[in-house]
């Protein structure tokens, strides 16, 4: 029971350290395409796209030990519902007169949250 619980803090830990990574990576592709003078809809939809493969592997392989490449549309519809409550989140934000780069820098937290939680019980479920 006690190495079932440090084996869940470790992958949890990992999913942050990845998730960190990720969140670098996902959200520097948002900042540059806004910067670019896009729509934040098309920024987040671009770095969600990129991010989606480079995300896959790194969460499926380093948190969740899974090679399994054949989980990769489960892991599509998870992302894509993220996507969706990352949009609603900013817009919701975004009316309180808070920049999109701020709402987008906001929204993080939560969705990493739910990211763990599906990712863990709906893609890489053992």
């Amino acid at each position: 029971m006690i190495f079932n619980l440090i084996l869940k803090r470790i992958q949890f830990t990992k999913f942050i350290i990845v998730g960190v990574l990720n969140t670098i990576v996902g959200y520097g592709i948002y900042w540059v395409i806004l910067q670019l003078g896009f729509n934040f809809t098309i920024a987040a939809f671009v770095s969600t796209l990129i991010g989606t493969i480079f995300n896959f592997f790194t969460t499926g392989r380093l948190v969740f030990n899974s090679k399994n490449n054949t989980l990769f549309y489960k892991f599509v519809f998870v992302t894509i519902f993220l996507y969706l409550i990352s949009i609603a989140g900013i817009s919701f934000i975004h009316n309180f007169d808070i920049s999109y780069e701020i709402a987008g820098a906001i929204i993080i937290i939560p969705r990493a949250i739910l990211s763990y939680i599906l990712n863990k019980n709906v893609v890489f479920k053992k």
